[in-house]
């Protein structure tokens, strides 16, 4: 299988690195997050796993075993060896995992989000360099908003990033503005690399039209009724009183236009994972399958792990035909690649999963 085009996304923590990711991801690319591999390979039974447990001891493993990713980092954030030693063990891991998963994909353009991108040897896996950019005030407000991080921890995290002085960048992504900025330097950049480097604008072709036309990007979405949006605002965590349409890509979530009308599925693509947050109000038996289906041919397509959806309890007897099966929260460790997933039993619901025999989790050594 030939390797696809392969694009790495590297900048600064509080960037916004993932955010442009996601933007690539709408437009039909397997996305990568490194951190994510890392995760993986921490779990137990992973060579991650392994190694940190040979490096710091018990002092960073929980009761279950489980690697206690809190007081693992606590260790190296705050010593400059100890994280250096951690890297040498887990980099070389994780550009296993990616070679093997960019060796598999059937997707022809793929996007590796990087921190430790010119570091490792994950550099020389990727095709196009993209640098993303923030003021230091933005950084610093989005760490405390969404890591929950003081003040004097991120200026912390920041003084220890370091990148070199002569790296190789093809396109800088200044991201300090509103998100439609964000958006018109990702496709002004599509639109440069399509002119101009043949491989990409072959790649590009090659991305199956019923992938991208099932996944709603920012004009599509800005043409669903407003009242359709603020429905699904709860789903989305949204307490905001006006509603947007881009808050569902700030939110790294995905918008699956089911029959004709406003009826949709939102889902996001979290650790290679397919999970369905929300379903229309009008969304029938029927529009839902067909959904779910379509869902299936995109989480196979990127080498997804499973897809998981929720449904109030009885609504579900038609997806065990599917070839999904309740998930019992007592018996998760049957599927170890949702122990970073926020699954929680609220009892009035019932999770319903459909495993994926050859997604990305078996290429995690």
């Amino acid at each position: 299988m030939k390797k696809p085009y392969v694009i790495g996304i590297s900048g600064s923590i509080g960037s916004g690195k993932s955010l442009i990711r996601h933007l690539l991801a709408v437009r039909g690319v397997l996305t990568i997050d490194a951190d994510e591999l890392t995760h993986f390979l921490l779990a137990k039974g992973k060579a991650g796993h392994s190694a940190a447990a040979a490096l710091f001891g018990k002092s960073i493993l929980k009761e279950n075993g489980e690697v206690d990713r809190g007081a693992l980092g606590e260790i190296v954030f705050k010593d400059p060896l100890a994280l250096k030693k951690l890297e040498e063990r887990i980099h070389p891991l994780v550009d296993e995992s990616l070679q093997n998963i960019l060796k598999h994909t059937g997707c022809p353009i793929a996007a590796v989000e990087a921190i430790k991108l010119y570091d490792s040897e994950l550099i020389h896996a990727v095709d196009s360099r993209w640098f993303v950019t923030a003021t230091a005030d933005v950084q610093i407000k989005r760490l405390k908003n969404s890591r929950g991080m003081t003040h004097a921890e991120i200026t912390d995290r920041l003084r220890m990033q370091s990148f070199p002085k002569e790296m190789q960048v093809d396109f800088f992504i200044e991201n300090s503005q509103h998100i439609k900025a964000a958006w018109e330097q990702v496709a002004s950049i599509w639109q440069e690399m399509s002119l101009t480097i043949p491989e990409f604008k072959k790649a590009a072709g090659q991305l199956p039209e019923e992938l991208t036309g099932s996944i709603s990007v920012i004009p599509a979405v800005g043409r669903i009724d407003p009242q359709e949006l603020r429905r699904i605002q709860k789903i989305l965590d949204s307490d905001c009183e006006e509603y947007h349409c881009e808050d569902v890509l700030r939110s790294h979530a995905f918008l699956l236009p089911l029959g004709q009308g406003n009826t949709h599925l939102v889902w996001k693509f979290d650790h290679f994972n397919t999970r369905v947050e929300g379903i229309s109000q009008n969304c029938d038996k029927t529009l839902l399958f067909s959904g779910l289906e379509k869902l299936e041919k995109i989480t196979r397509f990127w080498g997804g792990n499973c897809i998981l959806v929720r449904l109030p309890e009885g609504d579900g007897k038609d997806l065990l035909e599917m070839g999904y099966q309740v998930l019992s929260l007592s018996e998760i460790d049957r599927f170890p690649y949702l122990q970073l997933e926020k699954i929680t039993d609220d009892g009035s619901m019932t999770w319903y999963i459909k495993a994926v025999s050859d997604g990305i989790w078996r290429f995690i050594p």
